[in-house]
C-alpha cells in the first residue's frame, strides 16, 4: 500500500517563559498524502489521526478538526493541516512535548455489490445470479398499467385490464362518529319534589385526531317513554327543557296501598325513557344513537292517612241539622284533618250521584257547615285527601235527613 506525505511532517517550535505571547494559532501545512491502491477495485486506504498537548490536526481549510477517521477509496490524494492553539502553548514554560500521530490502513472491501431486476416478467431481467433483486429497478412492457382498483377509493380506477397497486389509491377523510350519554342513566325524584333535571351530554369525535367536541344535535333530543306503565307515572315536560337539560314531571295521583301502606310504583320499580338524537347521526359501529333513562322516587312508603268523618250532627245538640234564623236548613259536617293536606267534601241526596259541594276543606279543619238544604231528603257526605303524595282514598259516609227543628 504505497504512500507518500509531503512535505516531510515537521513542526519545531521554541518556547522559554520570558518569550512574548503569540498572539495567533500556529499552523503548518497543508500536507498531501498520496496513496497508491495495491487493488483498485477493492482496497480503501484508512486514516487515523491521534495527538497530544495543544496540537491538532485539521482539514486544509486550517479550521475543521480530524475527529474520525479518514478514507481514501483505490487510489487518490488528501490535505490536511497541523495547528497549535496559542493559547494552550501561552500558558507552557519551556520544555514543550506534544506529538501527532497518523495510523494508515488499508482494507480490502471484497467484491461491489451490485443489485438488478430478477423479475423475469420485466423487461430489463437481470440474469447475473450474483446480483441482488431490486423491484424498484424494474420496467415491465409499456401495455402494462397500472391503477388503483378499489371502489371505496376517490380514485377508483374501474378499467379491468389495469392491474391495481394499492400504493396509488387515495381515500376520503374518515367520517366522525358521536356520543351520546346521561351520567348518570338514573335520576331520582327527591322527597316532596315532582319534578326532576336531567343534563345529557352529546359530542362529536374526530375520527382522526380523537378530538371530543361537544355540541347539540340539530333537532334536539327526542324523549320517549318505554312503556305504557312509565308514560302513566312521568311525563317529559318538553316546554320547561331546555338545551342539554331534560325535565320530567311526576304525574300527580299514583300512589297505591300496597300490603297496608301508601306507596308509589316508583319506589318500587322505576318509570323508563328512550332519549335519542336525529338518525344522521352513528356511533362508532354506525348504529343510531339511543341511552336509556330511569327515573326513581326516593323515601319511603307512607301510612295510609284517610279523613275521618265523625258524623254529621250539630255541636251540643242531638239533631243532625239545625234550621238557623231565617228558616234555612243547614247541615253540620264534623271531620277529622290528619295532616298538612286540604281535602275535598262531596255530597249526595238520597243515593243521587256524589258532587263537590263547600270548596275545599283547609289543613287543620274540624267543622263545616252546608247551608240551605231542602227539608225531608236524606243528605250523604264524605271527604278525600288531595295531596298526590297520600292515598287517595274516601273517608266513611256521613248520613243526615233534613226532618229538624229551627234552632
Amino acid at each position: 500500500m504505497p504512500f507518500t506525505i509531503s512535505p516531510p511532517l515537521l513542526l519545531e517550535l521554541e518556547r522559554c517563559s520570558w518569550d512574548a505571547p503569540y498572539e495567533e494559532d500556529i499552523v503548518s501545512g497543508p500536507y498531501v498524502i498520496d496513496y497508491t491502491s495495491s487493488d483498485k477495485s477493492t482496497d480503501t486506504l484508512k486514516l487515523e489521526f491521534s495527538h497530544t498537548g495543544p496540537l491538532r490536526f485539521c482539514l486544509a481549510d486550517e479550521v475543521t478538526s480530524i475527529d474520525a477517521p479518514v478514507y481514501i477509496s483505490e487510489s487518490g490524494t488528501f490535505q490536511f493541516t497541523v495547528k497549535v492553539v496559542h493559547d494552550i502553548l501561552n500558558r507552557q514554560s519551556n520544555n514543550i512535548t506534544f506529538r501527532g500521530l497518523i495510523k494508515a490502513t488499508e482494507e480490502s472491501q471484497g467484491p461491489p455489490v451490485v443489485y438488478g431486476c430478477r423479475d423475469v416478467d420485466a423487461a430489463n431481467y437481470d440474469g447475473d445470479p450474483t446480483h441482488i433483486h431490486d423491484q424498484n429497478l424494474c420496467r415491465y412492457d409499456p401495455e402494462e398499467v397500472f391503477g388503483c382498483r378499489d371502489e371505496t377509493a376517490l380514485n377508483y380506477d374501474d378499467d379491468p385490464t389495469h392491474i391495481h397497486n394499492q400504493n396509488l389509491c387515495v381515500y376520503p377523510p374518515a367520517a366522525p362518529w358521536y356520543e351520546l350519554g346521561i351520567a348518570p342513566p338514573t335520576a331520582t325524584f327527591q322527597p316532596n319534589s315532582d319534578t326532576e333535571e336531567v343534563n345529557v351530554s352529546f359530542q362529536e369525535i374526530d375520527a382522526d385526531s380523537r378530538i371530543q367536541t361537544r355540541m347539540h344535535p340539530v333537532d334536539g333530543f327526542s324523549v320517549k317513554a318505554a312503556d305504557v306503565r312509565s308514560g302513566h307515572l312521568v311525563k317529559f315536560d318538553e316546554q320547561a327543557s331546555e338545551g342539554s337539560k331534560l325535565v320530567f314531571q311526576m304525574v300527580p295521583g299514583g300512589w297505591e296501598i300496597v300490603g297496608g301502606t301508601n306507596t308509589h310504583p316508583l319506589l318500587l320499580q322505576p318509570a323508563t325513557f328512550i332519549v335519542t338524537v336525529n338518525e344522521r347521526y352513528k356511533d362508532q359501529g354506525g348504529q343510531p344513537l339511543e341511552v336509556t333513562l330511569r327515573l326513581w322516587a326516593e323515601g319511603a312508603a307512607l301510612p295510609v292517612l284517610s279523613p275521618v268523618m265523625n258524623g254529621v250532627f250539630q255541636k251540643e245538640r242531638p239533631d243532625e241539622c239545625y234550621m238557623d234564623q231565617t228558616g234555612n236548613i243547614n247541615i253540620r259536617v264534623n271531620v277529622t284533618m290528619v295532616g298538612p293536606s286540604t281535602a275535598t267534601l262531596q255530597e249526595r241526596v238520597n243515593a243521587g250521584s256524589w258532587d263537590d259541594v263547600g270548596g275545599t276543606i283547609g289543613a287543620g279543619s274540624s267543622n263545616l257547615t252546608v247551608h240551605n238544604r231542602d227539608p225531608g231528603k236524606t243528605y250523604e257526605y264524605r271527604i278525600r285527601y288531595n295531596d298526590p303524595g297520600v292515598a287517595t282514598l274516601w273517608s266513611s259516609i256521613g248520613t243526615v235527613s233534613t226532618s229538624c227543628e229551627r234552632f
